[in-house]
């Protein structure tokens, strides 16, 4: 049986990926960080994960449902920041906690619940756009800080997308 590694996605539009992008052109991927590609800058609304391909039309067919249900919301970036456990892994470009985005996630985790088992991973999720991942080579105190990056994304529409695996990583689509 084929499966999809599925998830609902917030997209970014060329002005917020452009935005998004701006620390690849402070650092070069010399530096100890390995660059997302700009087309796969998103913000995860809710993650799905393996689910069978027969799925992928009624998780479609749930979301209409649920989205025209909700207004749009704005989420307001507070900038770049290095994530971590016990040493940093990723850098995001990282948006205020908002309410109307955790009551999207949950909305859809309740109508996703009975067909895919999928559940929200976290109570207080952090709307974060992904842009680096860090290799064990870098050194955060080498560099300089990134500057807050303010603004306002206007959240409109949700999409479903696919991870893709392929020869030079992961594609969304």
């Amino acid at each position: 049986m084929e499966t999809l590694r599925l998830f609902v996605a917030i997209p970014l539009d060329e002005s917020w990926k452009h935005t998004a992008a701006l620390p690849s052109e402070k650092y070069s991927a010399a530096s100890g960080l390995r660059y997302i590609p700009p087309a796969n800058f998103h913000i995860t609304q809710f993650f799905i994960g393996d689910c069978p391909a027969g799925y992928k039309a009624t998780i479609l067919s749930l979301l209409e449902e649920i989205v025209p249900a909700r207004h749009s919301f704005l989420l307001q970036a507070e900038g770049y920041r290095l994530v971590h456990g016990r040493k940093p892994s990723m850098l995001w470009l990282q948006f205020q906690p908002c309410r109307a985005f955790t009551d999207m996630q949950q909305d859809i985790a309740n109508a996703l619940q009975d067909l895919t088992g999928a559940k929200t991973l976290f109570h207080d999720p952090v709307p974060h756009v992904t842009l680096a991942r860090l290799k064990a080579a870098f050194r955060p105190a080498l560099y300089p800080t990134l500057p807050d990056q303010k603004g306002t994304l206007e959240v409109r529409r949700l999409e479903l997308w696919e991870t893709q695996r392929n020869a030079t990583g992961v594609a969304y689509r």
